[in-house]
């Protein structure tokens, strides 16, 4: 699973190219964009992204894929919401998060 960093949306991945290298190397790619940005919702209303609701929307997408684990690799604000998702769900079985992870929520919206 791929979180995108700001200001981009989930397209970011396969246009660095890391979507193909992730598949020919044998994985399966889940990107998906972050709320507020590409082709997700946009609520206007700042309550909906608190509550780490980002991180909250990535578990969301685990379970309704119905995996049993994932590996994420995320960026910049992609690693915030990746460190909640990794603090909270036991299915997350290994994490790469990159750039800046000091404040980890949903609740800028961008």
């Amino acid at each position: 699973m791929l979180l995108h960093s700001f200001p981009f949306d989930s397209r970011l991945w396969a246009s660095a190219g890391v979507t193909d290298a992730i598949i020919a190397a044998g994985r399966s790619v889940i990107t998906a964009d972050r709320r507020g940005s590409g082709q997700s919702g946009r609520p206007h209303d700042p309550r909906a992204y608190q509550d780490n609701a980002c991180a909250r929307d990535v578990t969301g997408l685990i379970d309704h894929l119905g995996l049993d684990q994932v590996d994420l690799a995320a960026y910049s604000v992609g690693s915030m919401i990746g460190l909640r998702v990794v603090q909270a769900d036991p299915r997350v079985r290994r994490a790469v998060l990159g750039g800046e992870i000091g404040r980890a929520s949903c609740r800028e919206r961008v």
